[in-house]
């Protein structure tokens, strides 16, 4: 009996824990969270006053719906669990996702590369040839394209990212679209690295690609996306 007294009184307290957090915002939700499920998250700064969301289910299903009115990224470990959230600020105006894109491709060794249109402020667009890499978590670029897409620095937050040659210091913020098979992707997650690290190897990442079925025809050399929202 005191065995099964103990564990109600600690599921009370857990759960009064629990709503605390809820009463208190989104911001909080998310540290609780991530203190319980010991994931790193940053930039939540920019959540400050948003209203608690309701959320349950799978731990990144949760995550999603309090941050949905939020551009963000969640990072899983390889065993499946979330190890990293960054909030990257707030969505803009809603503009559908394109139903189905087809791009032509060309090979770099082992890798497809395709030419894609980046749009930054005040109609800025610059042509580049892009690595597409799923296994880069965003579009990554040059940090000399801060200024050449008339970003504002103060809208940019600092990370460390994770690569396999170690670890880098990037600038995370919002291209205002990305334009592939004449086809745009408003408000794509970016991160901009140190020009002498990145080289030539700017990457089309899964930012932009997972909004996306991914399909590569090595016949026709094509890449074909088909919107999976």
């Amino acid at each position: 009996m005191k065995s099964e007294t103990t564990a109600f009184v600690g599921g009370m307290i857990f759960t009064l824990l629990a709503s605390a957090v809820v009463a208190d915002g989104v911001k909080s939700q998310l540290e609780w969270l991530a203190a319980m499920h010991h994931f790193e998250l940053s930039g939540q700064t920019q959540l400050e006053g948003v209203p608690a969301v309701e959320a349950e289910g799978e731990i990144g299903v949760r995550i999603n719906r309090m941050l949905s009115g939020f551009n963000h990224v969640v990072i899983y470990a390889p065993n499946g669990e979330v190890s990293r959230v960054v909030v990257l600020g707030a969505k803009q105006t809603t503009v559908p996702l394109p139903d189905r894109i087809i791009v032509n491709t060309h090979r770099l060794g082992s890798h497809h590369t395709l030419n894609a249109t980046l749009i930054g402020e005040n109609g800025v667009e610059l042509d580049r040839r892009l690595i597409v890499d799923t296994g880069s978590t965003f579009v990554v670029l040059p940090r000399s394209l801060i200024t050449e897409l008339d970003l504002d620095p103060a809208t940019l937050s600092t990370h460390e990212l994770k690569t396999v040659a170690g670890s880098v210091t990037a600038q995370l913020g919002n291209l205002y679209a990305l334009r592939i098979g004449g086809r745009e992707i408003r408000d794509v997650a970016a991160a901009f690295v140190a020009d002498a690290e990145l080289g030539e190897n700017l990457l089309l990442g899964m930012s932009l690609l997972k909004h996306f079925a991914v399909t590569f025809d090595d016949q026709q050399q094509r890449l074909i996306l088909i919107s999976n929202q």
